[in-house]
């Protein structure tokens, strides 16, 4: 069988989506080996995988410029001249014409630009809407990464029978490290010698971060807040808040560090807080519930399906409760350590591997029609 993909989210590495799609496009292609996959990008992207049954298209024109529209003004010519079987769209891109004539797989990661708009760039507000609702009624099957994306769709008039759940998975890299050896890591390349909190995500309106420093103002000082995620978008007040609030010696960015770094930071943390306003999966909390590390986030959208009962909630807009959580594991020694023995197994739950055989056994289904 012959499978498109679309891997436009490739320009952005660092980007969640593009983690999810490669750690799936590795299990895919092994476990697919008499299938061939077609991988259609506006421009070009590096590619980490190396196999027989693997061909690269990127765009050839000017409309190569025109990201999300890519699919509509070029990008179809090669799907057609590809003659692929199956078309599988990522961030709720379908090329329309096609998905009239073959089947197509849908993935929504989430519904954020229409349930909290605000917090996005106009821009991506605008080219998201343009597209999206006509892709999820073209789709042939749709995938969400949660129950909770699942039922939002429902809720929009989508078939229940038309989507499928499939979770995501923690990369291999991020795993338990005895915790000492994690800190001098951290000491040696970063110079930390304190004890800290962690958060990772996209500095942007969506994860909360203003709240999250709001409350590590009423945290003792002997701890830093570090903060790891690429500078995302209407930022400008978070950076404001940290002087404002005279915690600039306190809370440490890191914009970009290797998965290998991450790791030594996760297993360096003392907790971890994810207090996102919305996600459709959540794929931070469990890295670090995969890394053993206690975990307290926001009882939002998705993330209490990732978590389940190994990690501490608080609502996002509520800055005391979240300053009780922390004080709750930062005083407690036995319950950081129930809460790394409840994340190391919860993570057990999640698959990358599992995901892509549950995907492939989809597309070979709507192959088959």
């Amino acid at each position: 069988m012959k499978i498109g993909v679309d891997v436009s989210i490739f320009r952005f590495p660092k980007a969640g989506i593009a983690r999810y799609l490669k750690n799936i496009l590795i299990n895919l292609i092994s476990l697919a080996e008499n299938d061939t996959f077609f991988l259609y990008s506006p421009k070009e992207i590096d590619s980490v995988f190396n196999k027989k049954n693997l061909i690269l298209r990127f765009g050839k024109n000017l409309t190569r410029n025109f990201g999300s529209f890519w699919f509509q003004l070029e990008g179809e010519k090669y799907l057609f001249q590809d003659k692929i079987d199956i078309f599988w769209g990522q961030n709720h891109i379908l090329p329309f014409r096609l998905a009239k004539k073959i089947p197509t797989l849908l993935t929504v990661h989430d519904l954020s630009f229409y349930y909290i708009y605000q917090t996005l760039p106009f821009r991506s507000f605008l080219i998201i809407r343009t597209l999206f609702f006509k892709a999820i009624r073209l789709a042939t099957h749709i995938l969400t990464p949660s129950n909770f994306v699942r039922q939002s769709l429902i809720t929009l008039g989508i078939s229940p029978q038309k989507i499928s759940v499939v979770y995501e998975g923690a990369e291999e890299i991020f795993r338990p490290l005895d915790k000492d050896f994690a800190k001098k890591k951290i000491k040696e390349k970063y110079g930390i010698e304190k004890d800290f909190i962690l958060s990772v995500g996209a500095i942007e309106p969506r994860k909360n971060y203003s709240l999250l420093i709001k409350a590590f103002k009423g945290i003792k000082e002997d701890f830093l807040l570090i903060i790891i995620g690429q500078k995302g978008w209407k930022n400008k007040e978070i950076f404001q808040l940290v002087k404002k609030l005279n915690l600039e010696r306190r809370v440490i960015f890191f914009f970009s560090v290797s998965d290998e770094d991450l790791c030594y930071f996760y297993n360096a943390a003392t907790l971890f807080v994810y207090p996102s306003l919305y996600e459709g999966f959540g794929l931070p909390v469990l890295e670090a519930m995969s890394c053993g590390v206690p975990v307290i986030t926001s009882n939002a959208s998705s993330l209490p399906e990732v978590g389940g009962d190994a990690v501490l909630y608080f609502s996002p807009y509520d800055e005391e409760g979240l300053v009780s959580q922390i004080k709750n594991i930062i005083s407690s020694p036995s319950l950081q350590r129930e809460l790394s023995e409840k994340s190391k197994e919860r993570a057990k739950i999640f698959s990358f591997k599992k995901s892509a055989e549950k995907i492939l056994n989809i597309m070979h289904q709507l192959g088959r029609r």
